[in-house]
């Protein structure tokens, strides 16, 4: 085994932290494989998040989609860490429609037979 041979991206937030964009199927696999993950990194904070869901958007054209239940499986962290109390406010936060939004959360609820 060689390891990953696409880059994955991260960039720096606004603690000069560099947080990985694009990457989180490779990152894994580098973890299991115990094997360093190649970077592009963007020194620049990105201030806008619509910037920021652009670029990931881009990225993801030609990569397998992932699913409504991968999708929303950080969706209650990400409601925690936000202070939001409503779908609707997690939904604006990440540009998308609020439906969308309800269908990935529930999504991530339901229990895989492997878990």
């Amino acid at each position: 085994m060689r390891g990953v041979h696409t880059e994955g991206v991260a960039a720096k937030n606004n603690n000069g932290i560099y947080e990985l964009l694009d990457s989180s199927r490779r990152r894994f696999c580098c973890i299991h494989l115990e094997q360093e993950l190649p970077l592009w990194v963007i020194d620049d904070v990105i201030d806008d998040s619509a910037d920021l869901v652009s670029f990931i958007t881009t990225t993801h054209v030609s990569v397998k989609r992932l699913s409504y239940r991968e999708l929303g499986s950080c969706y209650s962290a990400l409601m925690s860490v936000n202070g939001f109390t409503k779908l609707d406010e997690l939904a604006e936060h990440l540009l998308i429609g609020r439906e969308t939004c309800r269908k990935r959360y529930v999504a991530a609820s339901i229990r895989s037979k492997i878990d």
